[in-house]
């Protein structure tokens, strides 16, 4: 399984202040976003997906975790960095699993960008009140209990976009992370990864370089099955140098296209619902969140040796009827792939 957490809010709104003074303001509107896309309510949605789907390991993205200093002292040079802990979407995820009697552990979390700005929060025009608010954003792999697991890898990607933000530098970092699992007597490499967005020309690059620098990662494997999930910011259609079509190239085979299960929606889109989650009806149109398989020498084919063979895949958290109290579980709606893996 693969889910797409969201933090809550659109972060390109920081990209339209003219001047550091607005920055504080941007990001207490921000903060609010966040506050209202309330995780803890989202985080039982996404607990109740898992119920459903019962998934052996789970490939979590954009896992929050906000902290916050008061008073602030990002304007004195930031000598200490937000340690209080305000959400904590990991936490309250294993919270939610736990409290339905699921029993799932973390086996691996890679933290990626960690941005730490100040924000508004009283005071006057010539006076203001500012905290500092910081976001961690983390890729969380789970296992289901029972599942054995080994060689656990955490990385970033040494490609990364780095903004000027109104004269603060901005690093938006991307990573990985992988562990070596054995379900029913068979091991295989299970990957979570979170590919840059594709905005503009420069992230688009980005996204690529960063698809071509896993796909070297992982050459160094060997006689392994990879099982590859996570929010690759990339669709089917997308250009030939895209991450979708890099990772074809690479002997990956998108599960998606293989499934024998006949669902309604065959298009699969995965993103993207309303910044605030409220739209009544779906807004998905892009399927960016996929599974991959790779089997040793490439591909994905099914034959008397006891390779992997597909059942099913489908999507979580699509449909109206997942929303709870107002809210859809994510701005991405997750993947649940179903795989035959015969033992040894």
């Amino acid at each position: 399984m693969t889910f797409n957490l969201y933090v809550g809010a659109d972060f390109n709104k920081l990209f339209a202040a003219r001047s550091p003074e607005e920055i504080p303001v941007l990001v207490a509107e921000i903060y609010q976003m966040i506050r209202e896309a309330n995780f803890t309510i989202r985080a039982q949605a996404l607990a109740d997906a898992i119920e459903r789907g019962a998934p052996d390991l789970i490939g979590l993205q954009e896992v929050s975790l906000i902290r916050r200093q008061r008073p602030g002292d990002f304007l004195v040079g930031n000598p200490i960095a937000a340690r209080a802990v305000e959400l904590d979407y990991l936490q309250i995820l294993m919270d939610a699993l736990e409290a339905r009697g699921l029993e799932y552990g973390v086996v691996a979390i890679s933290h990626e960008s960690d941005i730490e700005l100040p924000m508004l929060v009283g005071g006057s025009a010539e006076s203001p009140e500012l905290d500092d608010a910081r976001l961690t954003i983390r890729n969380v792999i789970l296992k289901r209990v029972g599942v054995e697991t080994r060689d656990v890898q955490e990385g970033n990607f040494t490609n990364n976009l780095v903004f000027a933000l109104a004269g603060v530098q901005v690093e938006v970092t991307r990573g990985y992370a992988s562990v070596v699992a054995k379900v029913h007597g068979r091991e295989y490499k299970f990957v979570n990864v979170h590919l840059e967005t594709a905005g503009n020309f420069f992230s688009r690059a980005m996204q690529s370089l960063q698809a071509s620098e896993l796909v070297e990662i992982l050459e160094a494997e060997g006689e392994l099955p990879i099982i590859l999930v996570g929010d690759f910011n990339s669709p089917p259609e997308s250009g030939q140098t895209s991450p979708y079509h890099i990772l074809v190239a690479a002997g990956f085979v998108d599960a998606w296209t293989q499934r024998s299960y006949a669902f309604n929606n065959r298009l699969g889109p995965t993103c993207c619902q309303s910044e605030g989650l409220t739209n009544g009806e779906s807004l998905l149109d892009e399927r960016i969140d996929q599974v991959w398989v790779r089997l040793p020498g490439g591909g994905s084919r099914s034959d008397s040796s006891g390779q992997i063979g597909y059942t099913r895949v489908s999507l979580l958290g699509d449909s109206p009827e997942d929303m709870l109290q107002g809210l859809w579980p994510s701005d991405h709606a997750g993947v649940l792939a179903e795989l035959r893996i015969p033992g040894q």
